[in-house]
């Protein structure tokens, strides 16, 4: 079990716990069913180091508290932690006291192990649930959950209904998935280019060119017969422009 140190807060408040943050501590809490809340202070580096082993929030910790010129341990879970995201640090902590014959509702995380077959098959492992959900004393809280994918192969899902562990209850839907082997994703076969053959040469007989060219004469509409133009009349010329005609001796 982790231990860490920390000290009773005298002063709280926002600006109070301003200035903790600038000397590098955090300001934090601690609580429990039917137990005095205490105000606390931690130095930042110690928890950061703390917090880095840890496997998750369900695990527990020894606070170290520090009150006058005593020391008083409490064990305890990290409830909650707040976070400055912009400037990456912490800005409060919340711890739990557990008692050691009472339950506790905590959230363990999930871990996968073995080999798929599926997976080795080309399938695609999906991991749904990350955290389960279990109530139990706190000196059997697993610090993870181990659960063994060796069996699964692609088409195949694992479900909360089939986890067995001891000492503990679990809160999750016994329908939720845990973890699924997908089919691989086909890829779109695109159809390579049809290329167009080129066109040989037909080759006929003279028997054919004839053939055709007769039909094509068969075919061709008959001509309209022009009847020839009737020759305009000649113009009769007045009496007194004719000679006189001669007459035979």
């Amino acid at each position: 079990m982790e231990g860490i140190e920390a000290e009773i807060r005298k002063e709280i408040g926002k600006s109070a716990a301003k200035g903790l943050r600038k000397k590098g501590c955090i300001p934090a809490i601690v609580y429990g069913e039917g137990k005095e809340a205490l105000p606390l202070t931690l130095k930042g580096k110690d928890f950061q180091m703390v917090l880095h082993r840890l496997a998750g929030k369900s695990s527990l910790l020894e606070l170290k508290i520090k009150r006058d010129d005593k020391t008083i341990k409490k064990r305890v879970i990290l409830k909650d932690v707040q976070k400055d995201l912009i400037r990456d640090r912490i800005l409060h902590l919340d711890f739990y006291e557990t008692a050691p014959d009472k339950p506790i509702a905590v959230n363990v995380p999930v871990t996968l192990t073995g080999e798929s077959p599926g997976v080795k098959e080309g399938g695609v492992l999906d991991h749904v649930l990350w955290e389960i959900k279990i109530e139990t004393l706190p000196a059997h809280i697993p610090e993870k959950i181990e659960v063994d994918i060796s069996s699964l192969k692609i088409g195949d899902s694992l479900y909360v209904r089939e986890l067995k562990i001891k000492d503990l209850t679990i809160l999750n839907e016994p329908t939720e998935v845990v973890v699924s082997i997908l089919a691989p994703r086909k890829e779109e076969e695109v159809a390579p280019p049809v290329e167009e053959a080129a066109a040989e040469p037909e080759v006929i007989s003279e028997e054919e060119v004839e053939e055709r060219r007769k039909k094509k004469e068969e075919e061709k509409p008959p001509e309209e017969v022009k009847e020839p133009a009737e020759e305009p009349a000649k113009e009769k010329k007045p009496e007194k422009d004719r000679k006189p005609e001669k007459k035979e001796k």
